[in-house]
């Protein structure tokens, strides 16, 4: 089973809700968040995405866990749009990827 992440309100770290464009009463309809041409984490097993500044640059990268309990990395693709991201990579630390067991 592939599934793909879809952005319809974010919540972010100071509780405010980015609705693109609607009221905090309503939600816009889903839009599918892309890496290139593709749909991003198309090919991770149930993603969980958040955003985070994992970098310390005082820009939020997506972070994106998933069912086996890996931890990937995209930067956002550029200019104000956040539907855009670079290709997700693995998140490391001292030099070896990051990985949660969850079974």
């Amino acid at each position: 089973m592939q599934l793909s992440i879809f952005l319809g309100a974010t919540l972010l770290g100071s509780g405010a809700i980015l609705m693109f464009g609607r009221s905090a009463s309503e939600f816009a309809s889903p839009v599918q968040l892309t890496s290139g041409d593709a749909a991003l984490a198309a090919k991770v097993r149930y993603p969980s995405p958040r955003l985070l500044d994992v970098d310390g640059d005082g820009t939020r990268e997506m972070v994106v866990g998933d069912l086996p309990g890996f931890v990937r990395v995209a930067k956002p693709a550029g200019g104000d749009d956040l539907l855009a991201w670079g290709e997700l990579a693995p998140l490391k630390t001292d030099g070896r990827e990051l990985k949660f067991n969850n079974w």
